[in-house]
């Protein structure tokens, strides 16, 4: 599953599903309320919270010491929380600090195939 994010003036940010389900749960766990309906997409306001609450978490969880490596059994049991630390790492940080920065040049159209 591939989950595009696109500004009225066509630019678009990908990320897949799986990614796209932790963004959600971190920028919730640091305070982001999540629309009604997000298949409407995002206005301006609504993605510029999002940026602030995933910049929020995104400096709290690499702050935090890197977590041992998992297996696959130990990733199976965690939490969607625990597994945070493990999607958001300092190697593809420059990712994410990407999507905040879109999130905070406007309105986002999201579309999931």
């Amino acid at each position: 599953m591939l989950v595009e994010l696109t500004h009225p003036n066509g630019d678009s940010f990908d990320v897949t599903g799986f990614h796209w389900e932790n963004v959600l749960v971190l920028a919730r766990t640091f305070g982001w309320e999540e629309p009604a309906d997000l298949s409407l997409g995002l206005s301006r306001g609504e993605a510029a919270a999002l940026a602030d609450a995933l910049e929020r978490g995104l400096s709290e969880v690499l702050a935090q010491p890197r977590p041992p490596r998992l297996t696959e059994d130990e990733s199976d049991e965690l939490e969607a929380e625990g597994l945070l630390p493990y999607v958001f790492t300092p190697r593809n940080a420059s990712h994410w600090r990407g999507l905040i920065a879109f999130c905070r040049a406007g309105g986002v159209r999201i579309r999931i195939e």
